[in-house]
């Protein structure tokens, strides 16, 4: 008798799930649902263990899935389905199974209504329907920040959520040294951002308090943020120094003449642009994993950061570097400019860390 797992997970993270469950359960019959040759596999799933298939598949395929008949689905990275209205989360909702699990470091991104699709998945109406939810219990502690009715949701919740920490997991794990460093801009650089700002604060201030205009006011933000990032991020052809991009080259200097291996994070793609640019005129290799980077690229550019001496310097974007790397050869790990949601820095932080 097979287990009929369904495995769901990013695209990135096929080839993990399925690594790690040759490693630990081998004698599991395993197969990966993904790719050009599905179809002429799609009747023998039902002779596999576990079967591995991405979001786009499972969309793609959800009929000839649920005539499957899984005992179990498994949802990795399931803050992918936060959004009730999805397809994905539609999808899951409809393919029949005896039990249904979820796996996430950040099950909630931007409010509170996430964890209702996820748990409406695995434990259906355990939270009422999204209207009782609202009224019930968003509603009070996002706007009212009622302690009462949170602690209420943290007692309904807590059966059915198995949480293990690195420390927990790991006994001999080392303690992490975290250190905030504060860099001045340069001259002209401080000049320039003050007038931006000057031009920022009109801006809001004209906008209709009854109405406000919240792009408007997270495209000023944006814009500050990356003046004082580099002034190359609001103009390519700026030759005004970056205050933060001095401090941060200084360091990676002296950390890649001690031969340290070091992750370097960012929000921005065209960030980390800037960086790899001093880092070809200065002669020093590095590798760079953004959103864009192919799952094949993305498997070997971890195997070489974690295995050969060769480079030193990884640089990821905060979004594609969030899930599924595992990078323990790293003795350094910055971010080059902070993410509004901390639980994302702290998710790759962890990929280092453990």
């Amino acid at each position: 008798t097979k287990i009929k797992a369904l495995i769901v997970a990013p695209k990135s993270l096929l080839f993990n799930w399925y690594q790690e469950s040759k490693k630990f359960t081998s004698f599991f019959h395993c197969i990966t649902y993904f790719g050009p040759t599905i179809k002429t596999i799609i009747n023998k799933l039902k002779n596999y263990d576990l079967v591995f298939t991405t979001y786009g598949t499972l969309n793609k395929d959800v009929k000839e899935l649920m005539k499957v008949n899984f005992n179990f689905i498994i949802v990795d990275e399931s803050q992918n389905i936060k959004n009730k209205e999805s397809i994905s989360y539609k999808n899951l909702e409809s393919i029949p199974a005896l039990q249904k699990i979820i796996l996430s470091g950040t099950p909630i991104e931007n409010s509170l209504s996430d964890i209702w699709s996820q748990m409406q998945l695995i434990n259906q109406d355990i939270l009422g329907n999204f209207a009782y939810f609202k009224k019930n219990y968003l509603d009070p502690i996002e706007k009212k920040q009622d302690e009462n009715t949170l602690n209420e949701l943290k007692k309904i919740l807590n059966p059915f959520i198995l949480r293990r920490t690195k420390e927990e997991v790991l006994h001999e794990l080392p303690e992490k040294t975290e250190q905030i460093i504060y860099c001045e801009m340069s001259l002209e650089q401080a000049k320039e951002y003050e007038k931006e700002k000057s031009k920022a604060r009109n801006s809001l201030l004209s906008i209709n308090k009854d109405k406000p205009d919240r792009i408007q006011i997270l495209k000023s933000l944006l814009r500050l943020r990356q003046w004082s990032n580099h002034p190359k991020l609001i103009d390519e052809k700026s030759e005004i120094d970056s205050g933060k991009f001095i401090e941060i080259t200084n360091k990676i200097n002296v950390l890649i003449a001690k031969n340290k291996k070091v992750l370097l994070f960012s929000s921005f793609v065209k960030h980390i642009a800037i960086y790899e640019k001093w880092c070809k005129e200065n002669k020093i290799s590095y590798q760079t994993l953004t959103g864009k980077t192919k799952k094949e690229t993305r498997e070997q550019l971890v195997y070489n950061f974690q295995h050969r001496e060769q480079p030193n310097l990884f640089f990821i974007s905060l979004k594609a570097g969030e899930t599924g790397l595992n990078l323990t050869q790293a003795s350094y790990v910055i971010f080059l400019d902070p993410w509004w949601n901390p639980h994302k820095e702290n998710q790759a932080l962890s990929r280092a860390h453990r």
